[in-house]
Order: structure tokens, then C-alpha cells, then sequence
């Protein structure tokens, strides 16, 4: 009877004994932040954690599918990779070739996939935010656009999301038709909304002819 307690209680322990083993001494990756599912098309970086300090020397990141402006380590165990303009609903992957551990530990070939979501600035972390803003009062590019800080947006006709196209910043506007819309004046509905698009830019203090503005119309039977 005792012997069978002590195999029982082996079976339980060794496991648990392995796992904590690998947690505390196998240098592996411990996370993202944000995590995979929760990196929005405008983040300007995504961290990816470590369970120990990093060779900052000993670094090599493959761009495979996804707009790396470059990479960094802070706080010793984070690698974060610097994140350009991104599509939503397009999935991207970081390929880490090789890293180092400060004690001499190697990783090779780790990949990081996401796909970018439409979250909006007031939802993304303390730090992303406060990089963006950074950006906006040092840089003129697209990815500094204040106008990221009210993207996307769902009106009464329409919806707006930030696009990039060849590192160019687009409104991507979703005209919404109804069945009325189609009976009485389709085009005149058409016409109406995109003049609601562009009041509601010039509303949040932006003029509307400063952007590249592509419409997209969906009617009652495919929305």
C-alpha cells in the first residue's frame, strides 16, 4: 500500500518537478506584450519576454512577414521589436534566427505571429500610447498621424479604419447602404455619406483633402 503511494505521489511530483525546472533554469520565451491576440495595426512595438537577461550583442531578427523598424533590449530579459504600419486583419511574423542569454544559452529560429486588430489608442497599453504621442512631436511620418487617436470609427452610414499602402497612410471608409438607400437614390446615398465622412474629419480638427480617402460601398445583401 505504501509503495503504491509513493509511485502515485512520484507520478504527481515528477511532472511538476519538470516544469519547474524549465520555468526557473531552460532559457525560453515567456510571453508578448501585448499578447499575439491584442496587437492593434497602429502599436509601435510588441515586447517579447524572456525568463532571463539577454546578450544585447548577441541578437539576430529576421523580417518574414511583418514591418520591423528595428529591435531593443530594456529591462534586460525584453526584446522589443520596433513595429511600422500595419493592415488590420493581416497576420505578420517575426522570426528571432538566434539570441543569447547573458549566460551564454542560445535560442535559434522562434517565431512570434500575430494578427493585427483595429484597437483603438485609448485601449492600447500605457506604453504604447505614450510612444505614439512620443512619435507625434518627433517625427512627420504617417505612423505619427494624430489622427490614429480617432481610428477606427463606426458612424450612423459609415465605418473608418487607418490602412497603410506602401508605408502611406489611408482612411479606408466603408460607405453602409440600406434597402431604402438602393430604392430611392442609390448614388445620391453614396454621395451623402462620403460628405458625412469627411465632416466628421473636419469635426476631430482635420482636413479631409489631406487625406487619401478610399471608399468601399456595401449594400443590404452582403453586409
Amino acid at each position: 500500500m505504501k509503495r503504491a503511494l509513493i509511485i502515485v505521489i512520484g507520478v504527481l511530483i515528477i511532472p511538476f518537478i519538470g516544469l519547474l525546472y524549465y520555468q526557473f533554469f531552460v532559457f525560453h520565451i515567456t510571453g508578448t506584450n501585448p499578447g499575439t491576440r491584442q496587437v492593434s495595426n497602429i502599436s509601435p512595438f510588441i515586447d517579447i519576454n524572456f525568463n532571463k537577461a539577454l546578450d544585447e550583442d548577441n541578437i539576430e531578427v529576421n523580417v518574414v512577414e511583418a514591418p520591423i523598424t528595428g529591435y531593443d533590449v530594456v529591462n534586460e530579459k525584453t526584446l522589443r521589436i520596433g513595429l511600422g504600419p500595419m493592415d488590420a486583419r493581416q497576420e505578420y511574423t517575426i522570426e528571432i534566427s538566434k539570441i543569447h542569454s547573458k549566460k551564454g544559452e542560445e535560442l535559434v529560429n522562434k517565431t512570434v505571429r500575430f494578427t493585427a486588430k483595429q484597437i483603438p489608442f485609448e485601449k492600447l497599453p500605457k506604453s504604447q500610447k505614450e510612444a505614439i504621442l512620443k512619435a507625434q512631436d518627433s517625427s512627420n511620418g504617417s505612423k505619427a498621424d494624430p489622427i490614429l487617436t480617432h481610428l477606427p470609427y463606426d458612424g450612423l452610414n459609415y465605418k473608418l479604419e487607418a490602412l497603410y499602402e506602401n508605408d502611406s497612410l489611408t482612411i479606408h471608409a466603408e460607405l453602409i447602404l440600406t434597402a431604402a438607400d438602393i430604392r430611392i437614390d442609390r448614388e445620391g446615398a453614396i454621395e451623402q455619406y462620403k460628405t458625412q465622412v469627411k465632416d466628421y474629419i473636419a469635426s476631430i480638427g482635420f482636413r479631409p483633402d489631406d487625406y487619401n480617402i478610399q471608399y468601399e460601398v456595401t449594400e443590404p445583401g452582403i453586409y
